[in-house]
């Protein structure tokens, strides 16, 4: 599920597509892969690890692809990422900001980050206003 690394990017998409309020990321994804639009590799995840820091170390400029609590007219947010450690107990809330100050510190590779999140509340279904959102963003 990938396309050619010509750009030397790559775009994570986050989420769990059986999950609903969850699988924006994933949708975003596959609709660049079936329809073109970003040149570099994409690649999957049900969420974000410390050894995607390594992954990234071998890139340019990474986009994290996630569903949001944050919504605004556009439906979506990108935003530039810093790299910071949060400092969470729990494997399974790492963040874009986390996962690139690791590369910066293990790896001495600093990729320019971006992160794109879709308006998605807890319980919203990948419906109508979802997918129209969608479009104007892709």
């Amino acid at each position: 599920m990938s396309v050619s690394n010509t750009k030397n990017r790559l775009l994570l998409a986050i989420g769990n597509s059986a999950r609903q309020d969850d699988g924006l990321g994933w949708v975003f994804a596959e609709r660049l892969e079936k329809e073109g639009g970003f040149d570099g590799e994409i690649q999957f995840r049900y969420q974000l690890q410390v050894e995607d820091a390594e992954l990234i170390s071998s890139y340019d400029e990474v986009y994290f692809v996630d569903a949001s609590k944050e919504g605004n007219e556009q439906g979506y947010i990108i935003r530039t990422c810093e790299a910071a450690l949060d400092t969470s107990f729990s494997s399974h809330a790492v963040s874009p900001n986390t996962i690139l100050y690791l590369c910066n510190d293990l790896y001495n590779r600093h990729p320019l980050g971006r992160h794109r999140r879709g308006g998605v509340g807890p319980g919203d279904r990948l419906e109508c206003k979802r997918y129209e959102e969608l479009e104007k963003s892709a």
